[in-house]
């Protein structure tokens, strides 16, 4: 059995240029994976998509940038699959 605790941490300064790193980072995985779409007329895979844009994204840990982008197709597979015909 695990015991989990929650913390508070607050608003800080550094949380919130974090959580802006992680927004504008969601925006170019998006941005360009429909833009791959548009072009190529194919989806870009997430790990193409970790590979061009997560590798030393500015301010965060690389684990972090992967799980933005995870979290993009993780968000994208659900509308996929909620307005697939069939």
């Amino acid at each position: 059995m695990y015991l989990t605790r929650k913390l508070k941490l607050g608003r800080t300064d550094r949380l919130d240029r974090l959580a802006g790193r992680a927004g504008d980072l969601w925006s170019t995985v998006a941005k360009w994976h429909w833009r791959f779409v548009d072009r190529q007329g194919d989806w870009l895979s997430k790990g193409q998509a970790q590979t061009l844009y997560c590798k030393g994204y500015d301010g965060l840990h690389s684990q972090s940038a992967q799980a933005v982008a995870d979290s993009f197709y993780d968000a994208l597979q659900a509308w996929h699959i909620d307005f697939s015909p069939g």
